[in-house]
């Protein structure tokens, strides 16, 4: 009994940290720029869709959400396609593969603002800067560790190096080994790291703030952080902008939520 009472305490507890700022976020995007800073912490006295109406009619928000799409599709598709190819040189024996390993996954213990010269320097020399596309690039270098991470723990637990020997042996090469067999099985696994790049890509800011100068590549979160500014410190309507950026997110987590737990548990090599 006292173990029930401490089990739905701490949920409810959990529950209440988590979704209080959410709960916050959406009512106050109902709001009023004088009502919000008149009773910031009530729900709406009166409720508006203005907010919305106005982030959709007076900024190009739908184009700033395409820009979000178009560099999260490019940055999972080449990052997941990267990593899977990765995995499976790993699957495989040859010398140094231990540092090549290390090497691999280092790139989850270096703060990613540490490479933003190298990066700006890269894009802007590559005449990608301010481009979809540059973003998109800068976004697989950042990912891809995580992507491997995630298919390369995977691949072990479901594919044995037998397997591919066995292939080998009759007569398939190292590439229809991993077309037909490794790339079929590992499907599950970069399903799973697909959903962890496209959330990270459709969040991240830091980089496209810093590697977009006009409409034509900035994306949503960028958009948000001028949001302010352009609005003349009208908060409810960055609040709206925030609350229809969550939405794409908020749909795939609806649609993979069982993939993701099941990609967490990868993550830590649970089988």
């Amino acid at each position: 009994m006292i173990g029930r009472i401490f089990r739905w305490t701490a949920l409810v507890l959990f529950l209440a940290i988590v979704l209080a700022p959410l709960l916050w976020l959406l009512l106050s995007s109902f709001k009023s720029n004088s009502e919000f800073f008149s009773n910031p912490l009530g729900a709406p006295l009166r409720w508006t869709f203005v907010n919305y109406v106005t982030v959709l009619t007076q900024a190009p928000m739908l184009l700033y959400l395409f820009n979000s799409l178009v560099v999260a599709l490019l940055s999972t598709l080449f990052g997941a396609l990267i990593a899977l190819l990765a995995s499976f040189v790993f699957l495989l024996e040859f010398p140094l593969k231990r540092l090549f390993y290390l090497l691999m996954v280092f790139g989850l213990f270096v703060p990613t603002s540490a490479f933003m010269i190298p990066y700006f320097l890269l894009v802007s020399k590559l005449g990608l800067y301010d481009s979809d596309l540059g973003i998109a690039l800068v976004y697989v270098g950042i990912a891809t560790p995580t992507g491997f991470l995630i298919i390369n723990t995977y691949m072990r637990d479901a594919i044995r190096s037998e397997l591919i020997e066995a292939s080998c042996l009759d007569g398939a090469s190292l590439h229809q080994s991993f077309l037909r067999i490794v790339a079929p099985i590992s499907m599950r696994g970069v399903a799973t790291a697909c959903v962890f790049l496209v959330i990270m890509s459709w969040n991240e800011l830091l980089y496209a703030l810093l590697l977009s100068q006009g409409d034509r590549s900035r994306t949503v979160q960028v958009a948000i952080s001028f949001l302010v500014a352009t609005y003349a410190a009208n908060f409810p309507n960055a609040f709206a902008a925030m609350i229809l950026a969550m939405l794409p997110i908020v749909v795939i987590y609806i649609f993979v939520n069982k993939q993701i737990v099941s990609g967490l548990g990868m993550a830590v090599g649970m089988k």
